[in-house]
């Protein structure tokens, strides 16, 4: 009998959550997929939304660290060839799912504020 460690068990979480955000983008109508070739190409984030060229990290567990996630994001952004970016360059995102219980579990965005701002342009022209 394997035994699962804990690394695999963070491993689940953190799929599993990534696997969330992207039914729930795609519900709500976003082009948003999984990536699975992270492992092999570094980081290069977990989830891209390709209409609007966000690149999401994702974290999972009891105590996830937001501000790590977003740091991690926007490293992938900067790995990221832009000339795939929709809107000129890919916007950094941090989420983070807390899950003391499965019925209670916290979710969270963080992104830069600039990232934001452009975000509220784009839905809100003036």
């Amino acid at each position: 009998m394997v035994k699962s460690s804990k690394g695999a068990l963070a491993r689940r979480k953190g799929h599993d959550w990534e696997r969330e955000l992207v039914r729930t983008l795609q519900e709500r109508g976003f082009n948003a997929e999984r990536v699975i070739t992270e492992t092999k190409h570094g980081n290069i984030g977990d989830v891209v939304v390709w209409d609007v060229g966000l690149l999401v990290q994702c974290k999972a567990g009891k105590q996830p660290n937001l501000a790590r996630a977003l740091d991690e994001a926007e490293q992938a952004a900067d790995n990221r060839d832009s000339q795939w970016a929709p809107l000129g360059g890919w916007m950094a995102i941090g989420a983070c799912k807390k899950s003391l219980n499965p019925t209670t579990a916290s979710r969270r965005v963080s992104m830069d504020l600039e990232d934001f701002l452009h975000l509220l342009e784009l839905a809100y022209p003036t």
